[in-house]
């Protein structure tokens, strides 16, 4: 397995978690990048591992060792570097592959659209690179759509579970269908971008938030004007991602972990859909941020092994 080099520490935090790093890398496991230090080692790293789809270079990170791996896979107009804190907790138990999706973080675009069937295609192309054969998504939000694309494209046996992060599982309330359309419109979307981040950031760590903007803010009118429009062209196609899951044959065992929304309506319709379809599991978080890779990522590493441990359904 290919190490790196971890970036030089600035801090006594820094210093003691560079010493993780190499106790980690010297057992084999890639991992622990000095907290919200990613930025710096994400474009400094030369051996990122890749693999090639319709003519673009798909990067990813591969860690650890065990079946099922987990494939991260991260949101529009963000990267890899969502899952930093991790995957290195996950890569302590089973093999693990974070993603850059294509026309994000290191990854090329490919030549013309695309949307989430190329996405799939990418994610599946960066699994067979990698030689995995068993895999459970872990998607961050709107990625939930490329997570079940890829349970029907390789089917149950290869992709058994999913993990989904933080994503409307119901259906769209309709100020997120307007922020859509507004994501689309050339003299709304940083507006509408402005809006979404207050959402998603109110109360969040400041380093947190920081990093998210950096990390999203990178990607101009172009890829957000896509995510609006692929993500309200599935909810449309699909209807919500819970009767999505209901129609794939079998309904395969998924669990939810989220910190955003906190009202007890969205608690209580996840409970009702669980008792009448006891494959899907969920869990809220204590966070205060829709990411909680970032925010919470003891809690995520946790809860996902738990589920992967747990009887079959």
């Amino acid at each position: 397995m290919p190490t790196v080099n971890a970036p030089r520490a600035d801090s006594a935090d820094d210093a003691e978690a560079t010493a993780k790093n190499r106790a980690a890398t010297a057992k084999g496991v890639r991992t622990a990048i000095p907290p919200f230090r990613w930025l710096q080692f994400y474009r400094e790293v030369p051996d990122i591992p890749e693999a090639t789809w319709g003519g673009a270079r798909i990067r990813y990170d591969i860690a650890g060792a065990g079946d099922p791996a987990l494939l991260f896979l991260h949101g529009w107009c963000d990267s890899r570097a969502q899952f930093h804190s991790l995957l290195p907790l996950s890569a302590q138990k089973r093999r693990v592959l974070a993603v850059d999706l294509p026309g994000h973080g290191k990854s090329e675009a490919p030549p013309g659209e695309f949307g989430f069937r190329e996405l799939v295609a990418a994610a599946a192309a960066a699994v067979e690179a990698a030689g995995v054969e068993t895999l459970v998504p872990v998607s961050m939000a709107h990625a939930g759509w490329v997570a079940l694309g890829l349970r029907r494209r390789l089917g149950p046996k290869r992709v058994p579970r999913l993990v989904l992060l933080d994503w409307i599982v119901l259906d769209p309330p309709p100020p997120f269908l307007e922020a859509l359309r507004g994501l689309q419109d050339p003299e709304r979307w940083k507006s509408t971008r402005a809006r979404l981040f207050s959402m998603w950031l109110e109360h969040a760590d400041p380093q947190i938030a920081a990093q998210v903007r950096r990390t999203m803010e990178n990607h101009g009118f172009g890829m957000w004007a896509r995510a609006g429009r692929e993500i309200a062209a599935a909810y449309a196609r699909e209807g919500s991602p819970l009767e999505a899951l209901s129609a794939i044959e079998p309904p395969p065992p998924t669990l939810h972990l989220y910190a955003l929304p906190k009202d007890e309506e969205y608690r209580t319709a996840q409970e009702a859909f669980s008792r009448k379809h006891p494959w899907f599991h969920f869990r809220r978080l204590d966070g205060i941020s829709h990411f909680p890779p970032l925010e919470t990522p003891e809690a995520v590493a946790a809860a996902i092994e738990e589920f992967l441990e747990g009887p079959r359904e």
